[in-house]
């Protein structure tokens, strides 16, 4: 089980950081504009491709939201 997690989070795009890059210019760019959940998830979505369980956790930190909530908008 921990092979695979590992594999996971390789893949992620948190752990590229030409991708993380792009993640956090994306929250910057968005983090004080009202509404700013749903257009950093959307544009995450549109640049990344997804949003996986790790970006949710660091998009929720980063804009001080709680993981529900996150997880909420996502799964809509």
């Amino acid at each position: 089980m921990t092979e695979e997690l590992e594999r996971a989070f390789e893949k992620d795009p948190l752990a590229i950081p030409e991708m993380r890059a792009i993640i956090d210019r994306v929250i910057e760019e968005s983090k004080h504009v009202p509404g700013a959940l749903m257009v950093v998830l959307n544009e995450l979505q549109g640049k990344v491709g997804y949003v996986s369980f790790p970006m949710q956790d660091y998009v929720a930190q980063r804009l001080r939201v709680p993981l529900s909530q996150i997880y909420g908008v996502v799964s809509f």
